[in-house]
């Protein structure tokens, strides 16, 4: 535990944040920071920006899909064309309702409650907040948490589809600022980590005991990275993300799978003779402003150079049964 301390201490501590006096203020040090250079790859929309030549008639591809276009035409942002999302039923009333709560304290405006049954609708909508209905079942008809979060890619798609870009949000986060003011927008899809320190939540090099015979020759070299969370995502409104929603939404119907690990799986493997990929980029949203419970209570609350820090959310993946 010491040693990891430390090992946070240089990584998190030492960086050159731009921003540190902020601290306190909303967001923090949290502001993302100046985009370095064009984009890797030109995002592949599926509405293209009125500046970039596309249609001022929004949403699109509303045939089938007119409910939510009427809902999004009065929850979204007119300048991003994005909402906050999200999915539910009536097992968790007491849960959604403080989510709820937070997220009006945040002032996020642009969200949307899809509710997978008539009762949360009405929930929503005595809560005030814009409501989607959308009655889907999941695979073995299960309504526990986890078969229930496996349905939220087929209704993800249809957001996608008609060309709004979704931040997906379990309900057991809490947000202390408005979300949309720190994202990069910068690929396709843009998640939180289950990673604590620089080396778990965005990757490093591992290498493994050189070869008996071949000696360093043979030395193998990996990259290990720990997994993104599937209950926290940013999804631009791209051919790729809607690829990687249509995947995902396909694997939950046919497949006995986490959706987490199957989230995973789609974004890391890349294509190969044994796997077609999406071709989705991805980014990781920064561990100490998208906080999972791990980073919060072993290494923000102990150091008192967090003290003054003001994260976004924080998401309670590894203390479930915490009040």
């Amino acid at each position: 535990h010491a040693l990891e301390l430390r090992l946070v201490d240089k990584a998190m501590l030492s960086r050159e944040f731009g921003s540190w006096a902020q601290m306190g203020k909303e967001g923090g040090t949290c502001q993302p920071e100046p985009v370095r250079g064009p984009f890797t790859q030109p995002l592949n929309l599926v509405a293209k920006p009125v500046f970039a030549g596309g249609s001022a008639e929004w949403p699109v591809n509303c045939a089938g899909l007119e409910e939510l276009c009427a809902v999004l035409r009065k929850a979204a942002t007119t300048d991003n064309r994005e909402v906050l999302v999200a999915v539910s039923n009536r097992n968790i009333f007491q849960m959604l309702g403080a989510f709820i709560d937070g997220v009006k304290k945040a002032a996020v405006d642009a969200f949307v409650l899809c509710a997978l049954d008539e009762a949360t609708e009405k929930f929503g909508a005595s809560r005030g907040v814009h409501t989607y209905l959308r009655k889907v079942t999941a695979r073995g008809g299960g309504t526990d948490n986890h078969a229930t979060s496996g349905l939220k890619f087929r209704i993800l798609q249809e957001f996608l589809t008609v060309g709004c870009s979704v931040l997906l949000s379990d309900v057991d986060i809490i947000y202390m600022a408005d979300p949309f003011k720190f994202l990069y927008r910068d690929a396709d899809v843009e998640g939180m980590s289950d990673g604590w320190d620089d080396r778990t939540g965005y990757g490093d090099a591992d290498y493994t005991t050189p070869d008996a015979v071949l000696g360093w020759l043979g030395e193998h070299g990996t990259v290990r990275i720990f997994a993104r969370n599937s209950g926290l995502f940013y999804l631009q409104a791209t051919h790729e993300a809607l690829a990687l929603m249509e995947r995902m939404a396909q694997r939950m119907a046919t497949e006995s799978v986490w959706d987490q690990s199957a989230y995973n799986q789609e974004l890391f493997r890349p294509s190969s003779p044994v796997h077609k990929g999406v071709g989705a980029t991805m980014r990781v949203m920064r561990l100490e402003c998208f906080l999972n419970t791990k980073v919060l209570f072993r290494y923000v609350r102990p150091h008192a150079a967090f003290h003054a820090h003001r994260p976004v959310s924080a998401h309670v993946n590894y203390h479930p049964e915490e009040p």
